[in-house]
C-alpha cells in the first residue's frame, strides 16, 4: 500500500492517500482478527460435536509436548514436521 501512495514529477499525489492507507491496513487488522476468531470458533464447536476427535487430539498434544514447553515456535515445527510427512 506504501508503494501505491507515490507523487509524480508535477507534484500531485496518486495512488492512496495517507488517510486511505491507515482506513485499509486497520480493516486488514479487524478482518484477518475475525476470520481467526471465526475459525477456533467453528473449531471449538466441531470438537464440542465430536468429542472422540477431541480426546484425539489432546492425547496427540499431550505426547508431543509431555516434556517440552509449550510455545509458537514448537507448535509451528510440529505442524511443519507433519506437512513435509505427508508430502
Amino acid at each position: 500500500m506504501l508503494a501505491a501512495h507515490k507523487e509524480d514529477a508535477s507534484g500531485s499525489t496518486k495512488g492512496l492517500t495517507d488517510q486511505e492507507i491507515v482506513a485499509h491496513s486497520t480493516s486488514f487488522l479487524i478482518v484477518g482478527y475475525d476470520t481467526t476468531s471465526n475459525a477456533l470458533s467453528f473449531t471449538s464447536y466441531l470438537l464440542a460435536l465430536h468429542p472422540e476427535v477431541q480426546e484425539r487430539l489432546s492425547r496427540e498434544i499431550e505426547e508431543y509436548f509431555e516434556d517440552k514447553p509449550v510455545s509458537w515456535r514448537a507448535c509451528m515445527a510440529r505442524h511443519m514436521q507433519q506437512h513435509v510427512s505427508h508430502v
